[in-house]
Parts: C-alpha cells; structure tokens; sequence
C-alpha cells in the first residue's frame, strides 16, 4: 500500500480508495495524473448518489399512486414532525415519532405511516375516531434497509400533507432477521398488555395541563414476518403479527391503528389523548391468526 508523502498530497475520500487501488503505479505521478484521479473519484461518488437518488424516487413513484391513487400531496410545512435516528442502532427496534398538528382550522383525520423499502411499505395507518387538530404517537419500527419514511396527514377536508426522511440501517435485513426469542415461548404470553399513564408534553417540550394526557403501552407478540427462518430446521417460520390495535377512553373511541410486519417484536406504542373525565382506557388486538385480546386499564390518579 503506498504511504502518503506529505500532507498537502494526502488523498481524502473516494480519491484515497482510487489511489489506493492503484497502489502498482509508478509513484512519481504527474501533477495533472493526479487531477485527473481526483476528478474521475468525484464523478463516481456524483454517479453514484445520483443513481441511490433516482432509485428512490422510483420507489415512491410506484408506491404513491398504489395508496393515495392521483390525489396530490402537498409538503407539509409545520404540518407533521417526522423523528427518526439518522442511523439505526438496531435495525429490529428503530424509534420513530410522529407529531402532527394543524393551525389552520383543519382537523386531523388520518395518519398514514410508509416505509418505501420495506416488504410491506405501508407501516402504520392511524384512524381517528374523532378528528382532532393535533396527535402524537411513537413506537419502535423495523427497517429492512436503508429508507425514506414518510408520514402522510390528511385532514377532515380531504387534503393530504408529507414529510419525509430518510434512515440508514446496518444491514441487519431486520424483517428476515431471527426472532429474538423463542417463538413457542413467546406463545405463553401472546396478547399480555402493560399501559403506563402519563402526562403528555406540549411543543417546547414542556408538560401539559391534565386535559392533554399520554399513554405507553407494551404488548407481548413475537410479530413474525413470515420472512423469518428457523435457525434449527432451517424452515420459514409462519406470519403472525398484530394487525390492528383500537383503543377507547371510557366510552369513547380514540383511535384506530392498523398495523403491518414493520412493527417491531413486541410492540410497543406511546399515544396522546384528550382526557374525557372516564377513569380507564380499553386497548383491544388482533393479530393475523385472528386471536383477540382485550383490557382496560385505570389511569385516574394514583393509577
């Protein structure tokens, strides 16, 4: 491998990779050999984020009319609050936050969750019962691959906003990924349920009053992906996830959420909610084996 000369040489990038390669080279190189390296690096580095470019809009061009048909989406300018780590610790359990709010006399509706890169792109899509101006939810994802994420508001009128951003993951393949645990084992607990109450917080960040509450619930389910191998008999391990999560306070319905394999094993889901004055909060399942489970939970004070 050559070694550098001095610093005002020292290649840095794609252009040390090149040189590197080319380590059988005379090393008196001319001047001008060495501008051409250079720019020959910054066209393949150029070529190449432009192809990863491109290839990504071909993913949401084919995507898009598959699940909003022709209907036109505006970017969302304040609309919707995307947060999702730049890199992924561990492509199995990827945090992603969505927080939407409208000021301009519209009423949130539907939150639509994408992944464009994962076998089932379409994530998440929240319903809510009563459309309200603003909502937050959180939990963990599953991203196959590196991807854009999007989150699609639409309002009571129709309209439909997007933000976007885009992840980078290790390469774990997560939706093929083994089952951390045993999924028999996992069985013994399908469908247990945790929901710990909690005061929401506003948009700085600080608590608010205890008209706006949150909640985090924790569910026990393997969410096998059906793209999943048993590492003993070497066989794909049949699909199993929650498909759709109902929640109600009192005798009201907040909301909806119909889900897909991108949830992580053991989901887990944190959502804010108008308190009604109603001392419960009633969390209803189903996954795709058609197994139902249902309980309330008390969340007055000293819950």
């Amino acid at each position: 491998m050559c070694k550098r000369e001095n610093n005002k040489h020292t290649p840095h990038g794609d252009k040390e990779i090149i040189m590197r390669a080319s380590s059988s080279k005379p090393r008196q190189l001319k001047a001008r050999h060495l501008t051409l390296f250079a720019a020959l690096a910054g066209l393949l580095v150029f070529n190449s984020a432009a192809a990863i470019d491109s290839a990504r809009a071909d993913t949401w061009t084919e995507l898009k009319p598959v699940v909003f048909k022709d209907r036109q989406i505006n970017p969302a300018k304040g609309e919707i609050r995307l947060e999702a780590p730049y890199r992924a610790a561990d492509d199995r359990r990827v945090p992603v936050t969505i927080n939407a709010k409208l000021n301009n006399g519209e009423m949130i509706r539907r939150i639509t969750f994408i992944i464009d890169e994962n076998p089932m792109p379409v994530s998440a899509v929240i319903n809510m019962e009563k459309p309200r101006d603003e909502a937050s939810f959180t939990s963990f994802m599953r991203l196959n691959g590196p991807s854009t994420l999007r989150a699609v508001l639409e309002t009571s009128t129709g309209a439909l906003y997007m933000t976007e951003r885009f992840v980078k993951t290790s390469g774990l393949g997560a939706c093929a990924a083994p089952p951390v645990g045993d999924p028999e084992e996992m069985l013994v607990d399908l469908g247990k349920m945790q929901l710990t109450p909690k005061l929401a917080s506003d948009d700085k960040g600080q608590k608010a009053t205890k008209i706006k509450r949150a909640a985090h619930l924790k569910i026990k389910h393997p969410n096998l992906t059906g793209l999943q191998m048993d590492q003993i008999t070497l066989q794909y391990i049949l699909a199993r996830f929650v498909k759709k999560i109902d929640v109600s306070h009192g005798d009201e319905k907040l909301f909806s959420l119909t889900a897909s394999i991108s949830f992580s094993e053991n989901p887990e889901l944190t959502f804010d909610y108008l308190y009604n004055g109603s001392e419960d909060l009633t969390v209803n399942i189903v996954d795709t084996d058609k197994a139902e489970f249902k309980k309330s939970f008390p969340i007055g004070i000293g819950s």
